[in-house]
């Protein structure tokens, strides 16, 4: 797939809503080009399905599938909050955008934004918001959105545990290494040697 011939490929792709069969097509690696994405199991995979599916149009997610390739290569997805404000409104949430490294240039997320502010629309919210990085937001200027205020967060859960486990495993494999050396150089393995330090150079 070559991004250079954007007009023609464009008109071919189209957004749908996610299927229960997306998983075999890559949904899931495609997500961790975004951010951390642990595997998922099937089981998991349908339950999360079933559960978001149960909420109708409130949350949806929408993906673009490259018919050539049966890969999903592009997604988005959009929740509705449900206020006491402005008359019992809504406020549409878009989240987790992304799309496939080999797919960039073809306008694909414009398509996604488009598909989710409409939909957001069609919904009665009265706006519809999203968070990015300082990197992406000419991007999302260029998809009708404008800066207000600044986002917070604060996470419960490590957000690179394999990271921290590795640490751990290097930092233990580490100290038994010092710990053998040291045994080996005061001489504790031989009984013969005394505890003076004396191989310590």
């Amino acid at each position: 797939m070559r991004a250079s011939n954007s007009s023609s490929e464009e008109q071919k792709f189209q957004v749908r809503k996610l299927q229960i069969s997306d998983k075999n097509k890559g949904f899931i690696q495609l997500l961790r080009q975004l951010t951390v994405c642990d595997s998922v199991s099937d089981k998991d995979f349908k339950d999360r399905f079933w559960e978001l599916s149960a909420l109708g149009d409130d949350h949806i997610i929408s993906v673009v599938e490259d018919e050539s390739s049966g890969k999903i290569i592009a997604t988005g997805s959009i929740f509705m909050e449900k206020k006491f404000l402005r008359n019992c409104g809504k406020v549409g949430h878009i989240e987790d955008i992304v799309v496939d490294s080999n797919a960039r240039g073809l306008k694909l997320g414009k398509k996604i934004i488009a598909f989710l502010t409409e939909h957001a629309r069609l919904m009665g919210c009265y706006k519809v918001i999203l968070d990015c990085s300082l990197e992406n937001k000419a991007f999302y200027e260029k998809c009708g959105f404008k800066q207000k205020d600044i986002q917070m967060i604060k996470y419960f859960i490590a957000v690179l545990p394999c990271i921290c486990v590795a640490v751990d495993v290097c930092v233990c494999a580490c100290i038994f290494l010092f710990l053998f050396k040291l045994i080996r150089l005061v001489g504790i393995v031989g009984l013969g040697h005394g505890l003076d330090g004396a191989g310590l150079k």
